[in-house]
């Protein structure tokens, strides 16, 4: 099958709007990407390496929710806290060692108010020991494209001679791995929570509740790393992430956050190009066939984002592949190219969008006949 192949298109910086965050450039690598597809909205040294501070715990988190995915954990799981939780440091929720509380308990603590001693009690429960959860932490990262991430701990507290490195590009890959599980935005969408028996935690992300439409992921500081933030929000069915690197202070990973969301949402739209199952104004000529065309239907959902201003026409192109009748529906047919403009966007497969069958031999004698009968003159 032709995988889904898609492009990017950044802003250009030359164009400007009022914007209430007004970006004072203060950070050292920031990305805005889409959610659904990865295309490139904004982007300043994505791929500088750097360190990730709490943002690790993003990882943490993937690991714990493709583990319950896999069923080889449940969320609903006691673990035992580790003597290591409570001497962690930093900012945590206080766990005691040997407390009980469930994996969802512990999930929540870490990502919602960046429990450090909750990260570590989940990396102990599935692997044993914080070590090994590193090493499973770094091989996950290349597995799902992150070249350039390794991990040393599971809660991103490092000093200043080692320390966990990664980039916005594969913080970015790492964002939209976990908005794939509902959890992901349940847990961070929340500004408080109440967990063990009574005890309310607070989220350390101050876009919640104030920049429309944001609900996720996660806050990070150290010396090294400098202030943080991966985030995301949706908007007219346009979902974006963004990640910010290196800000100075607290306010400023928010300030130019905000300001690098609002000025994607007001330069793009969401475009579904094609709808799985669904004819794309393409028919298909076969000869030998009945009958002679047939109409060709996408594989697969085509979602783009376009910007607003654009007035490009969408286009398909199809490439037939060969072909022996007789054809259902459904059944591939060739490859369909998604172009905007002259640009290539998208690379889908094509489908019958109606049965074909070869014509009989005296179908083909009765149309020779009409072909070469005589006309009349008179």
């Amino acid at each position: 099958m032709w995988a889904l192949l898609l492009t990017s298109s950044p802003l250009r910086a030359e164009d400007t709007f009022h914007n209430p965050y007004q970006t004072r450039g203060d950070y050292a690598s920031l990305l805005v990407i889409d959610a659904v597809t990865g295309t490139v909205l904004l982007q300043k040294d994505p791929d500088k390496v750097r360190a990730p501070a709490s943002l690790t715990k993003m990882m943490t988190l993937y690991l714990l929710l493709d583990a319950n995915r896999r069923g080889e954990v449940s969320l609903s799981d006691t673990l035992d806290v580790p003597w290591q939780s409570s001497k962690i440091g930093g900012s945590g929720v206080g766990l005691r060692s040997h407390e009980k509380m469930t994996l969802k308990e512990a999930g929540e603590a870490m990502i919602i108010s960046s429990g450090n001693d909750a990260a570590i009690a989940i990396a102990e429960h599935l692997a044993g020991t914080e070590p090994i959860f590193a090493n499973r932490m770094t091989k996950k990262a290349r597995e799902i494209g992150m070249l350039s991430t390794r991990y040393i701990n599971a809660h991103g507290l490092d000093g200043w001679s080692l320390t966990s490195l990664t980039t916005a590009h594969d913080l970015s890959v790492l964002a939209r791995r976990l908005l794939q599980f509902p959890q992901t935005t349940q847990w961070c969408s929340r500004q408080t929570l109440t967990i063990r028996g009574g005890q309310v935690i607070h989220t350390t992300n101050r876009l919640l509740g104030h920049f429309e439409g944001m609900d996720g992921i996660k806050t990070g500081f150290t010396g090294p790393a400098g202030f943080c933030f991966v985030g995301t929000a949706e908007r007219d069915s346009l979902r974006l992430i963004s990640v910010v690197l290196g800000a100075s202070t607290n306010e400023a990973r928010f300030r130019e956050s905000g300001w690098a969301l609002t000025e994607a949402f007001h330069r793009y739209r969401r475009v579904t190009a094609a709808r799985r199952g669904q004819p794309v104004g393409v028919d298909l000529r076969i000869e030998g066939a009945i009958p002679p065309a047939i109409p060709i239907l996408s594989a697969a959902d085509v979602p783009l984002v376009l910007p607003r201003t654009s007035s490009q026409p969408i286009r398909f192109l199809l490439t037939p592949r060969p072909l022996a009748l007789p054809l259902s529906v459904g059944q591939p047919v060739g490859r369909l190219d998604v172009m905007v403009g002259d640009s290539l966007v998208a690379r889908i497969d094509a489908l019958a969008g109606a049965p074909a069958r070869r014509e009989s031999w005296w179908q083909r004698f009765l149309e020779s006949l009409r072909l070469h009968k005589p006309s009349r003159t008179g």
